[in-house]
């Protein structure tokens, strides 16, 4: 039974008891009946806008849920974008990759700190020198003003400032890049 059958119901035994309504008992009697009938009313509406509100709220989650899932995928497939495709692999592939490197030594590594391949090693450092040389471009971000570096050979036609997160464009000439060896030390 609801709350308002039960009302109906001890209203029923009132009348049925044949309570006078003119004296001060049964006036208090009749007085509770009617407190607890609006009670009865008003918990129903409660329970209803209540119910109501959870549904909503389940909705909400809902596709609150999908949003998430979305905002996730897409940071997935930015992350990934900012990636060669060629360095896709595991870190372990590139392990193992390390280790056969060391197993089968051609000279023409820099892996190991044995003179492998025979050859002048003064000739060695100039080719590492070379290699470890990279020319980088600093540039400031047109919306926030930081200034990024950015390495010659990324695209500069499709940049992201990481302190505002505005997508932006460079032009860069020939004679701009600033010299940097592997140290982190301007020339």
């Amino acid at each position: 039974m609801t709350l308002n059958e039960k009302n109906a119901y001890v209203k029923g035994l009132a009348e049925g008891a044949g309570l006078n309504a003119e004296t001060p008992e049964g006036k208090v009697l009749r007085a509770l009946l009617d407190l607890t009938g609006e009670m009865a009313r008003r918990i129903e509406e409660l329970e209803d806008d209540s119910a109501y509100m959870q549904d909503y709220l389940d909705e909400i989650d809902h596709d609150l849920g999908n949003v998430e899932q979305y905002l996730l995928d897409a940071t997935d497939d930015f992350e990934i974008g900012m990636y060669d495709d060629e360095d896709d692999d595991d870190d372990d592939d590139d392990e193992d990759e390390d280790e056969d490197e060391d197993d089968a030594c051609d000279g023409n590594c820099a892996c190991c700190e044995q003179d492998c391949d025979g050859e002048d090693d003064e000739e060695d450092e100039d080719d590492e020198d070379e290699d470890d040389d990279f020319e980088y471009y600093e540039i400031e971000c047109p919306s926030c003003g930081e200034v990024i570096s950015v390495d010659s050979d990324m695209a500069l036609d499709n940049l992201i400032c990481p302190a505002c997160g505005e997508k932006f464009a460079c032009i860069v000439e020939e004679d701009d890049p600033v010299k940097n060896d592997a140290t982190g030390k301007k020339d």
